[in-house]
């Protein structure tokens, strides 16, 4: 099966070979698209809390500075809070807009 004497190949004439005589058929395979490597997903050191509910900020808060719930950070920087800087900060934080975009 040959291209003998710079005749043309006759793919019809070759698959109907290959199939009579059961061989399998080189089949070349597709090229893959090469793509980047996408970005690694940056931690953020702090969870944003820009644009939550007000209650929710100001129960946390308060859960913290009791002990109720414990954090390294945010224990520390809640214990010395009073309830008038707990609100003034709920209110600070509840007051940020916060606009997501989907990646195109």
């Amino acid at each position: 099966l040959r291209n003998v004497k710079g005749h043309p190949w006759n793919h019809k004439r070759v698959y109907r070979i290959y199939c009579a005589l059961e061989l399998n058929l080189r089949i070349k395979p597709r090229k893959r698209l090469k793509r980047e490597k996408p970005d690694v997903l940056a931690v953020p050191d702090a969870p944003n809390i820009g644009g939550e509910s007000p209650i929710y900020l100001e129960r946390q808060l308060k859960a913290f500075r009791s002990g109720e719930r414990r954090h390294e950070q945010m224990s520390v920087i809640a214990a010395g809070l009073s309830d008038q800087d707990i609100k003034d900060v709920v209110a600070w934080y509840s007051s940020i807009k916060v606009e997501m975009t989907l990646p195109k």
